[in-house]
């Protein structure tokens, strides 16, 4: 006896198979739609899980690096998904809300093209074929939402602060067990993209449970590579976007970050942050410049460790170099850094409290002190005796924070004074800063203070300017 059906729903079989005869690749359905994008073959490895997925029951790990479009990549896929298999539910999910409804504006004008229309409320897409989209935090209100074609997870973690974090990440890995997996019904994928920020990420521990893992590497070295990516060891993934040297560059500031970020390799925190210094002459200076200072302080006089430091810096903007007639003026350099001195001591807060107050009266400049906890209540007393000092919050670890400071130092932007015979102190100093690992340090207070000093005078405000000449004034540089 056979199955009898409508001839509605035999029409509308005979178009799906249709629509999915004619779809094109999609490499080449996003120049189709967005004519001005070139054409992400370097992605291809990603491309073809995005063609496979809808129906596919796939569970996938990607890594690409960023700025290399595989979000407008996956966009396109969505409007794709949507043409060609109508009456699918789909979710994009992601750090924020904000970052999905941000996601969801780019995604607009990129199914308009495809002729494609909706009607919305709160993130929530439905499209005039019976397809829907939920665009939502991986944290948010996906209860209640069923997903039958592609649940998309779009870089989990903000930042690195997030990724760091042993509760955050166990917080997102239980969404994924209560909330993901109780959404998707029969021949759902889940695919999971994501710049990686530690080795026990979320991308990390879908990895451990077997998830395949398609790495697509900001420079190629043969190791675990996708078999459609065609490169050979060395090449960069898009030279259009990112060229060898850039990535280069980009890996001599900061080969930790590098590795996580742009190999998709995350490395544990073990391991030097800080290169070799980079040296200047000491007791020469451009003209223009500002004075900050940096603090790290102790409270009990001890034996052998937990130092409370004063790092002086200055801040020197180049100018920006001259434009050409008819040309947009170039941007802004990046600022340089010199370190003026460093001093330490061990004693009790009123002693580093005058030891403070003379640096600063010999150099006029803002001071910056990461203070967290019990410190917090100390910093009124520091005020008290310094003016200008000003207390920022410690929310991250001492490895977090010190990321900025190290892409500064390891792109030569942070300079150490050289001496015909360093003293030292310069040697005590820089040791520390170059054997910086984050974990267990012995001593890491001359870190904290040139974290705290870096910080300060690029993201919160600079110091007293000083145009006249540097010579002759080099303070007494000592411990």
């Amino acid at each position: 006896m056979g199955i009898l059906v409508s001839q509605s729903w035999l029409r509308g079989e005979r178009d799906s198979i249709s629509r999915q005869r004619e779809r094109l690749p999609l490499a080449d359905y996003v120049t189709r739609i967005t004519p001005s994008w070139t054409r992400p073959d370097p992605l291809a490895p990603y491309l073809d899980i995005l063609e496979r997925a809808p129906h596919g029951d796939l569970r996938e790990v990607v890594a690409a690096p960023p700025q290399h479009g595989k979000t407008t990549a996956t966009l396109h896929a969505i409007a794709q998904w949507i043409s060609t298999y109508p009456g699918l539910r789909h979710i994009f999910a992601t750090y924020a809300d904000d970052r999905a409804q941000r996601v969801a504006n780019e995604a607009a004008p990129i199914f308009l093209r495809a002729g494609l229309r909706w009607r919305s409320a709160k993130g929530f897409w439905v499209f005039s074929n019976g397809s829907t989209v939920l665009w939502t935090a991986l944290g948010g209100q996906i209860t209640g939402q069923p997903c039958d074609g592609v649940f998309v997870i779009d870089d989990p973690y903000k930042d690195r602060k997030q990724a760091n974090s042993p509760a955050y990440r166990r917080d997102l890995l239980d969404r994924m067990d209560d909330v993901v997996k109780t959404r998707l019904h029969r021949g759902a994928s889940v695919v999971l993209q994501a710049a990686r920020w530690h080795p026990e990420d979320l991308s990390g521990e879908m990895i451990r449970r077997g998830w395949p893992y398609t790495n697509l590497k900001a420079i190629c070295d043969g190791i675990d590579q996708p078999a459609l990516d065609k490169r050979k060891p060395g090449e960069p993934l898009w030279p259009a976007r990112k060229s060898l040297d850039d990535l280069r560059k980009i890996e001599r500031e900061n080969a930790f970050n590098f590795s996580s970020l742009y190999q998709g390799t995350p490395k544990p925190r073990a391991g030097k942050l800080f290169r070799d210094p980079t040296y200047y002459d000491a007791g020469r200076l451009p003209d223009g410049y500002q004075i900050g200072y940096g603090i790290d302080c102790a409270y009990t006089k001890k034996t052998a460790s937990d130092w409370s430091v004063v790092v002086r810096l200055a801040r020197h903007q180049p100018p920006a170099p001259r434009a050409r007639p008819g040309e947009e003026a170039p941007p802004l350099p990046d600022p340089v850094y010199y370190v003026l001195g460093v001093w330490r001591v061990q004693a009790k807060a009123p002693d580093f409290l005058r030891l403070l107050r003379a640096r600063v009266a010999e150099r006029r400049g803002r001071v910056w002190w990461y203070a967290a906890g019990i410190e917090k209540g100390v910093a009124d007393f520091m005020r008290g005796g310094v003016p200008g000092l000003e207390i920022m919050n410690a929310t991250e670890d001492k490895f977090a924070r010190a990321q900025g400071t190290s892409a500064s130092w390891n792109g030569g932007r942070v300079l150490w004074p050289a001496y015909d015979e360093e003293p030292d102190w310069s040697i005590i100093a820089t040791d520390e800063i170059v054997n910086f690992s984050g974990i267990s340090d012995p001593h890491d207070d001359v870190v904290d203070a040139l974290v705290a000093a870096h910080d300060g005078l690029e993201k919160f405000g600079e110091g007293e300017p000083f145009d006249e000449s540097y010579d002759d004034q080099l303070p007494n540089l000592r411990y």
